[in-house]
């Protein structure tokens, strides 16, 4: 399957990026990251484009201390962690997907099983020090 990807020239849709819109044989899909960064996605080792950020979606947290542990003299915090809402992520648009966290993406799919446009980074590219710089494929979990 051949796939192009085209962003507009200049300018930005409703204060944020342009639009990534990928075309194939398949038709055509507009792509908004909705992560605090962007995204690179590459083919192989190459760089194929960035889709930048469009926004941040993130759960909400309770945070409760459960034990804690001594560091250097130091008492050290160990919590559990519950997620709950999502909060920054627009509604479903026809013909938009939206690549969110992971954490984003599992409440969805738990919490808004009819929620269909979410897509996260997967095949991940890390640099020398094992830091992710990019990934070379979209899933839906």
């Amino acid at each position: 399957m051949d796939v192009t990807a085209a962003t507009e020239a200049a300018g930005t849709v409703e204060g944020g990026p342009a639009p990534t819109e990928f075309r194939s044989d398949l038709g055509s899909v507009v792509v908004e990251n909705y992560t605090p960064h962007a995204i690179t996605l590459y083919v192989g080792d190459l760089v194929l484009l960035e889709i930048p950020s469009h926004g941040c979606a993130r759960c909400e947290e309770d945070r409760t201390v459960i034990d804690e542990v001594g560091i250097n003299g130091e008492h050290y915090p160990i919590c559990r962690t519950t997620y709950g809402a999502v909060r920054g992520l627009p509604a479903p648009r026809a013909g938009v997907k939206c690549v969110v966290s992971h954490p984003v993406a599992l409440w969805a799919k738990v919490h808004d099983a009819e929620r269909h446009d979410l897509l996260v980074v997967d095949d991940a590219v890390r640099d020398e020090h094992g830091q992710v710089i990019g990934c070379r494929a979209l899933s839906h979990l």
